[in-house]
């Protein structure tokens, strides 16, 4: 089932992102960003850290072991069913992002990043200049290292030095959770493209469900399109959890 930013019903923004990106001085020196447009900084930076959230990179209590169990301990006692957690629920494995090759049988939940990987080849393509000189996997690899640097420096990111060198999370207060129009799902552009539409269709079944059953819990009230459940402070998803990915 199609979560709530694929239906269109959630936009996951970035705290200050655009600002990180119009200013010049956090950028200086670093090669190939130091003189980019704004908004195409914008646009690499935003791409990039949804890739973090898209493998649950993010710093953030309840994908700790304990916050799980306080967060699946609190749902019981003040959620109901179907909206509670049940006790053989699990944990998900939480992610890391690293500026190395992947190690061979390393966790899945690592993101990998290097000039040579799906988002390596976007900056290439994306940053190289038109009639110009095209990066090579060693510049795309610095400009992914520039990038978890300044995110880090302007408080989106996290760092966690390793015996391999820095892994990176998103930061979870950094993450703005938007109400959507139901119009267009998540975008994709390193993956998905959409013939003759500039984003992903949402599938309007799924999109009037959750519309629908948020109207009809008891302490809903509208906030415009979806609901905020005010009795948990959150959205709710398809499984009944908030979703950010």
């Amino acid at each position: 089932m199609p979560n709530l930013e694929q239906t269109g019903l959630l936009v996951i923004g970035y705290r200050d992102l655009r600002d990180v990106a119009a200013d010049g001085e956090s950028w200086a020196g670093r090669l190939f960003l130091e003189h980019l447009d704004p908004d195409l900084r914008f646009e690499v930076s935003r791409i990039l850290l949804d890739e973090l959230r898209r493998v649950r990179a993010i710093d953030v209590d309840c994908l700790t072991q304990d916050g799980f169990d306080r967060l699946r301990s609190l749902s019981r006692q003040q959620l109901r069913e179907p909206w509670s957690m049940s006790e053989d629920e699990r944990i998900v494995d939480v992610g890391l992002a690293s500026p190395r090759p992947a190690r061979p049988g390393g966790p899945r939940s690592t993101l990998a990043l290097t000039g040579r990987g799906t988002f390596g080849r976007y900056v290439k393509k994306a940053l190289t200049p038109r009639g110009g000189h095209p990066l090579t996997t060693a510049d795309a690899t610095g400009v992914i290292e520039d990038l978890l640097e300044v995110l880090t420096s302007s408080g989106l990111l996290t760092r966690i030095d390793g015996k391999d060198g820095p892994d990176y999370r998103l930061r979870a207060g950094a993450l703005r959770w938007m109400p959507g129009d139901g119009e267009n799902g998540a975008p994709d552009p390193l993956r998905r493209t959409f013939q003759g539409e500039a984003t992903a269709r949402v599938n309007p079944f799924f999109r009037d469900l959750y519309v629908d059953l948020a109207a009809a819990t008891p302490d809903c009230t509208p906030v415009s399109t979806p609901r905020r459940c005010r009795s948990s402070c959150a959205w709710i998803g398809s499984s009944g959890s908030a979703t950010a990915s």
